[in-house]
């Protein structure tokens, strides 16, 4: 899931994120630093997040940006841990012929 955020000239915005976050801008130009080194990212660019952090945004011109939130951890495996369409055990349907009845 993702957010599309904008961002006029000079503002700056504060976003928490998650580990495997992904920042990539659409327009425009953003700064923000990231574990020490400062990352500017223009239009077209993305950057991948490797830790959990509080990126600080400023843009240097009218910018839009997503940051697009890596999936909820587990969230495959509850799905795959429960009855019925989503279980791994369920056995796949027996295909039938043209008048409805079951082929053994």
């Amino acid at each position: 899931m993702y957010k599309l955020h904008t961002l006029q000239q000079d503002k700056l915005l504060s976003l928490p994120a998650r580990r495997g976050a992904e920042v990539s801008v659409e327009a425009g130009a953003i700064w923000f630093t990231l574990d020490g080194r400062d990352v500017v990212l223009r239009s077209g660019q993305s950057c991948q997040l490797e830790a959990d952090a509080t990126l600080l945004i400023e843009s240097f011109s009218y910018s839009s940006f997503r940051l697009a939130e890596p999936a909820a951890p587990g969230w495959i495996k509850m799905l795959l841990n429960l009855p019925g369409r989503f279980s791994r055990g369920r056995r796949a349907a027996r295909p039938i012929n043209i008048t409805g009845s079951v082929k053994a």
